[in-house]
């Protein structure tokens, strides 16, 4: 597990708050995917941390009414994405309500790196330590970076002593550059050479599909924490899977009656948590959820295809 100090900046007043994660198993974040339901979902399978989706700075500072999380999903990583300092200090400043703030310099994405976004800043490392440093300056919570190991080369220890320098409290790393894709399989042996080179904690993310993968990454890297992202889209048990695994070397199989549960219990926690309803959003869920049942293929067309909640909850 990993510990955190939250500076919780009053009017006259700095109090320090210990923040601790209950496992070091966490939510990525994913962008399209982590809606408040699906972030307290994982957290009730087990997650020890969950994160938001990738926030663009201009969108928040545009539309901040659209953004929102609970406090009974802390402890909450809120990551944004941007390249302009000034975004960055207008987004984290009065943003106390989350326990971390993240920096996405890692989103391999088109339009992302048209933006100068993500994954180009890896190209511009300047630039990446002056959003850092700005936000670790006017952020109240702890400011962390999640990064791939380089643009087109291996430039993980570079990249993260100077975000350690920068002042950020600790690393994600995504150990692949920005033009490998999930073709080509996760480099553990960058994380744990970054872990090596930096004194500040270093949390690994790829490929952790199941439990048997975090034990591993764990084994290989010995990094501080992992982040689950694919995996916990189609399976939120991963999460204390993973956690039950690594204490007894044991697999969890689960039931056809767990996993509809799970399904109904996200329909319930959406109905309790979104602010505005999105049939799409809902149907999207609830396919990937059915991922592990016999004939999923089916049951998703099938769920693609359903005009209202009801009918989604007879075809499962």
């Amino acid at each position: 597990m990993l510990i955190f100090i939250k500076n919780l900046k009053g009017k006259n007043v700095i109090k320090n708050v210990m923040i601790t994660t209950k496992n070091n198993i966490y939510l990525a974040p994913l962008d399209n995917v982590n809606c408040a339901s699906f972030r307290l979902l994982c957290k009730e399978c087990g997650a020890g941390l969950v994160s938001t989706p990738m926030i663009n700075t201009k969108s928040f500072i545009r539309e901040r009414e659209n953004f929102y999380w609970y406090k009974n999903e802390q402890p909450l990583l809120a990551q944004f994405i941007g390249s302009e300092p000034d975004e960055f200090k207008e987004c984290v400043q009065e943003l106390d309500n989350c326990d971390v703030i993240d920096l996405n310099a890692g989103c391999p994405s088109d339009d992302q790196i048209k933006a100068g976004n993500g994954a180009a800043l890896l190209k511009d490392l300047p630039l990446m330590k002056r959003i850092i440093k700005t936000m670790v300056k006017y952020s109240p919570v702890p400011v962390s970076v999640k990064i791939r190991k380089g643009w087109e080369e291996d430039d993980c220890i570079k990249i993260g002593l100077l975000i350690e320098a920068a002042g950020a409290e600790f690393i994600t790393l995504h150990p692949r550059t920005k033009f490998e894709g999930y073709g080509t399989p996760a480099d553990w042996s960058a994380v744990k050479k970054l872990k090596k080179s930096v004194k500040i904690p270093v949390i690994a993310s790829g490929d952790l599909l199941t439990p048997e993968n975090v034990k591993e990454c764990f084994d290989k890297t010995e990094c501080d924490a992992v982040m689950i992202g694919r995996a916990a889209i189609n399976n939120p048990f991963i999460f204390r899977d993973s956690e039950d695994y690594l204490k007894t070397n044991e697999l969890v199989k689960h039931s056809k009656i767990e996993r509809i549960n799970l399904i109904k219990r996200f329909i319930e926690l959406y109905h309790k948590y979104e602010k505005r309803y999105d049939l799409a959003e809902l149907r999207n869920h609830c396919a990937w959820l059915v991922k592990e049942f016999k004939g999923a293929r089916k049951l998703r067309d099938n769920i693609g295809r359903c005009k209202t909640e009801e009918e989604i909850l007879k075809i499962i």
